[in-house]
């Protein structure tokens, strides 16, 4: 112990340094979580799938769709969700709402435009983190 008070002491410099350093850390991860509240990691999508019944909305187009989806999501054209979001949706206003696209971005638009509906989400990192987490897909034919 004396040896660590030591080290310290004789590179107060760098000890400065380490502490400011996980303090922005801190501050920045606090600050990214709580701004990307809506934004689900692979293993929250599944659970939400799971344990709350989420309905999950594929709006990649009809092609990307066909060839390979999460299993059980439903494909809505993102142009027909952005004509009438709560006209689309409303049928599934008792669960929570998943939206998908290639790689997150484009879900995760959407999901904040209508964040006042507190039970649409995205998945970030979109298709592409869910075939990388080699989540099961399926096909249409």
């Amino acid at each position: 112990m004396q040896e660590i008070v030591t080290l310290l002491t004789n590179h107060m410099v760098l000890t400065l340094a380490l502490i400011i350093v996980l303090a922005c850390i801190g501050i920045l991860e606090s600050i990214r979580s709580h701004k990307n509240k809506q934004g689900l990691s692979v293993v929250q999508a599944v659970d939400q799938i799971n344990h709350h019944h989420a309905v999950v909305i594929d709006i990649r187009s009809k092609e990307h769709f066909q060839a390979a989806h999460v299993i059980n999501a439903i494909s809505i054209a993102l142009q027909v969700l952005q004509a009438d979001f709560q006209k689309t949706v409303e049928k599934f206003k008792t669960k929570p709402i998943i939206l998908v696209c290639g790689a997150g971005q484009v879900s995760q638009k959407m999901a904040l435009q209508h964040k006042q509906n507190g039970h649409i989400y995205y998945l970030s990192g979109g298709m592409r983190a869910w075939t990388d987490a080699h989540m099961p897909l399926t096909k249409d034919k």
